[in-house]
């Protein structure tokens, strides 16, 4: 398994190591995994925890509309606020427009609404 990793999938011997001490994987190895493996990304996803077992289609298709670059800079919190600021109308329009941004951009965007949310102590629901 170590060498399908190393050679199909470009994972370094470092990596390897960190998640074989139990650490999370990053966005980018799940990417190199998918890329070189049989196993499906969405998968890979919830093994790594990054979404949950029992989520619905729904929760799910958000997190796919999110690109690589974005999902690698965000952290799991955010991610989640992410999934629940899609699910307020009020909210929706900011979503809608954010797609003019950059991957960068849009990752900042969620984490400065997570930051003021949680500072007011409004959930984004």
């Amino acid at each position: 398994m170590i060498k399908i990793l190393i050679i199909n999938c470009d994972v370094s011997h470092t990596e390897i190591n960190r998640l074989s001490k139990g650490k999370k994987p990053s966005i980018r190895t799940i990417n190199k995994i998918a890329a070189g493996t049989d196993i499906a990304k969405d998968r890979l996803l919830k093994i790594a925890d990054f979404l949950d077992n029992d989520t619905n289609d729904e929760r799910e298709e958000l997190i796919r509309k999110l690109s690589t670059d974005t999902l690698k800079s965000l952290e799991k919190a955010d991610i989640e606020f992410f999934v629940n600021l899609a699910k307020d109308d009020q909210r929706q329009m900011l979503l809608k427009e954010s797609k003019k941004l950059s991957d960068q951009d849009l990752s900042k965007i969620i984490k400065i609404i997570r930051t003021f949310a949680e500072e007011e102590d409004v959930p984004p629901e």
